[in-house]
């Protein structure tokens, strides 16, 4: 994901040297099957560079996106986007919340691990965010070797609060 300007300009030149060096491998000595393994590599890297470039654009023309995630891991990923979608740098963040840029640069490049939720949460109402959330539950399953069969029967045999269903899980009852 582009977090700013900087790494905008870096994925363009990026962009610009992967095409190169497609045109490159079409024009090599290679074997075709080695062209078309090198090719697919920076393909991949192609596509991966434009759907980046892509999204940073969008969000720069302040084009107010819905942002959706899948993992709450993927939660400060929207920090990144509304900030950018607000037309905001690094700085601008940094001084609507009274903190220095530095802070806000440390946070983004670490995707806010080091952010307290407290912070976090400051951020959403700085950047106006608004969540809707809906939240399914599945059943866990622990996987255990399907060797641990004899710990399971003594497990049983003790009437303990774990069964095993199959031979490789251990499901709570």
């Amino acid at each position: 994901m582009i977090k700013n300007e900087k790494q905008y300009q870096v994925t363009q030149k990026k962009l610009s040297e992967f095409e190169v060096a497609l045109q490159q491998i079409a024009t090599s000595e290679m074997s075709a099957e080695e062209k078309e393994i090198r090719a697919g590599f920076v393909r991949g890297h192609l596509e991966v560079f434009a759907e980046e470039l892509h999204e940073y654009g969008k969000l720069k023309a302040r084009q107010k996106p819905v942002l959706y995630i899948d993992m709450l891991n993927q939660l400060t990923d929207i920090l990144i986007k509304a900030r950018i979608s607000n037309g905001w740098t690094q700085a601008e963040l940094a001084g609507r919340l009274g903190l220095k840029e530095q802070q806000i640069q440390r946070y983004e490049s670490t995707d806010y691990e080091t952010a307290a939720f407290a912070r976090i949460v400051e951020i959403f109402h700085v950047l106006k965010l608004r969540i809707t959330a809906r939240f399914e539950l599945s059943e866990p399953v622990f996987k255990i070797p399907a060797n641990a069969k004899k710990v399971s029967e003594k497990i049983q045999d003790k009437r303990a609060l774990f069964s095993l269903e199959k031979e490789e899980e251990l499901c709570i009852q």
